[in-house]
C-alpha cells in the first residue's frame, strides 16, 4: 500500500516568489508601524507633561510610557531585521532550486508574542495611570 500523504515540499514558482515578496513587504509595514507607534507613545507622553508643567519632565513623572514607546520602537526594528533575514534565506533557497517547505519557521510567532507582551504593558500602564 502506497503512502498517500502529500509531499510538503513544492517547487518555487513565480507565484510563490511574488507571495514571498508580498509577505516581506507586509512584515516591513508592520515593523514601521510598530516603530511609529512607539515614537508617538514616547513623544506624546513628554508633550503632555511639558504642556502641563511648562517645562521638561520632572523626576516624579511616570516613566513607563517612555519605556513602552522605546520598547515598541526597538521591537519594530527587530521585526524588520528578522523579516529581512527570513526573506533573504527563503529567496536564496529558491535560487538554489530547493523546494518550498510549508512547515518552516516564520517571524509570525515572534511578532505575535511581542505584540501581545507590549499590548499587555500598555493596558497595565493605562490601569496604573488612572
Amino acid at each position: 500500500m502506497a503512502d498517500e500523504t502529500p509531499s510538503r515540499a513544492e517547487p518555487f514558482d513565480a507565484q510563490m516568489r511574488m507571495a514571498a515578496q508580498r509577505t516581506f513587504v507586509a512584515y516591513i509595514r508592520t515593523g514601521l508601524g510598530t516603530m511609529s507607534l512607539g515614537f508617538v507613545i514616547a513623544r506624546f507622553h513628554v508633550f503632555l507633561w511639558k504642556n502641563e508643567l511648562g517645562e521638561g519632565l520632572p523626576d516624579s513623572a511616570p516613566r513607563l510610557p517612555m519605556w513602552i514607546g522605546l520598547a515598541l520602537a526597538v521591537f519594530g526594528v527587530a521585526i524588520n531585521v528578522i523579516a529581512t533575514i527570513h526573506h533573504f534565506r527563503l529567496m536564496r533557497r529558491a535560487d538554489r532550486g530547493e523546494p518550498f517547505r510549508h512547515g518552516e519557521w516564520t517571524p509570525d510567532l515572534f511578532i505575535g508574542a511581542g505584540m501581545v507582551a507590549l499590548g499587555l504593558a500598555i493596558v497595565i500602564d493605562l490601569f496604573i495611570s488612572r
